[in-house]
């Protein structure tokens, strides 16, 4: 199942729907005098074209294209608008309150069977696995991203497993060693060096997820021009509590290693030092938040640059009908309305406010009472 099986293929004979492909929007278009959105521009093929809206413009971008669609659109910080040239029709909030989950990628334990994933094997053509895949959808490769597991864990109160968790652990089974993780995370040769030597080795791994990050980061324009990215200002670990969080996910994590049913299978965890931690006494929470700095990365969980709020709160920028503040006719629905990012992936919610967006929509133009 995906979102284009579940969403779009019902849909797609239907009149009421045109899917324009390579197209790109640069702006929504406002009437200045009513405050009101009428419609988009786009580029396609070269060229400049306007569509415009009879009701409403519905903005889901995403949580870094859609407050760049708004500031482009005179919807934003007043002072970086004016000094982009841009005309200032919302002074808001936008772009700020940037939220994202951090991994820590390092942790892997190396087992003494032939049980785990093991990435040149599996695409070895004289295994089945790939054909298995192709033909029955079945074997190894139907593992999503070679994550087998998920757990999630109070680490302030793991014995209460109804509170709320603040990190998650995804078990992945491989050592995580294989040359596409040191590319993702841009590791220096020296470190890549050393993680690929365990690339054939069979084994697992944990990486701990900071599920509540306190630390806020934003979004900023970088000139009036689509084309050109916005500065993504992550500001990863700012608040200290979020250092201290990942550290005691780590701790459970190694914990997890030394139990008797992982030491069944001759767990041995894979204690590759750096030497910029060389420092720190090993297993010191100084020498984790050394390791956490380096070894760290986003799992693009991007939320909450266009807040959802009360419409009298000074850091909305839309209201719990998910319509912009101070504009008619506009409203966003992804992840960037989120006014905390959830405890887990991001996905499935999105879907919810797809959900929920469309529902509200209906009843107020009077489609719901139709439908039902």
């Amino acid at each position: 199942m995906s979102s284009n099986r579940a969403y779009l293929k019902p849909a797609r004979d239907r009149n009421n729907l045109h899917v324009t492909l390579e197209s790109t929007v640069t702006k929504v278009l406002i009437d200045r005098i009513t405050n009101r959105a009428v419609g988009v521009e786009f580029i396609k093929n070269g060229r400049n074209i306007s569509v415009f809206a009879s009701k409403e413009v519905i903005l889901c971008a995403g949580a870094i294209k859609s407050p760049q669609l708004l500031m482009l659109s005179g919807i934003g910080p007043a002072k970086r608008l004016m000094e982009l040239g841009i005309n200032v029709i919302r002074d808001a909030p936008v772009g700020e309150n940037l939220m994202d989950h951090l991994m820590f990628y390092r942790l892997a334990w190396k087992i003494n069977t032939s049980i785990s994933l093991q990435p040149l094997g599996l695409l070895n053509p004289i295994n089945p696995y790939v054909a298995d895949f192709l033909i029955n959808r079945t074997g190894p490769l139907t593992t999503p991203g070679g994550c087998e597991a998920l757990g999630f864990v109070n680490t302030k109160h793991p014995e209460e497993h109804r509170s709320l968790p603040n990190i998650e652990l995804l078990f992945i089974g491989g050592t995580l060693k294989d040359i596409t993780i040191p590319l993702m995370l841009n590791l220096k040769d020296r470190i890549s060096r050393e993680w690929t030597k365990y690339s054939e080795s069979y084994g697992w791994g944990i990486g701990p997820i900071l599920l509540k990050p306190k630390s806020r980061g934003r979004i900023t324009l970088l000139a009036n021009d689509i084309n050109v990215k916005p500065e993504i200002v992550s500001n990863y670990l700012d608040d200290p509590d979020d250092m201290k969080t990942m550290i005691a996910g780590i701790r459970t994590a190694l914990s997890i290693g030394r139990t008797k049913t992982m030491q069944a299978f001759g767990s041995q965890l894979l204690n590759i030092t750096y030497t910029e931690c060389n420092n720190y006494e090993y297993d010191s929470d100084a020498y984790w938040a050394c390791a956490i700095r380096m070894i760290s990365s986003s799992i693009f969980h991007y939320s909450g640059t266009c807040k959802m709020g009360a419409r009298r709160d000074p850091t909305a920028v839309v209201d719990p009908k998910l319509k912009v503040i101070g504009i008619q006719g506009l409203r966003v629905a992804d992840a960037s309305i989120m006014p905390e990012i959830v405890s887990g992936h991001l996905s499935i919610p999105v879907y919810m406010i797809a959900e929920k967006a469309a529902d509200m929509i209906k009843e107020e133009w009077g489609y719901l009472k139709k439908s039902q």
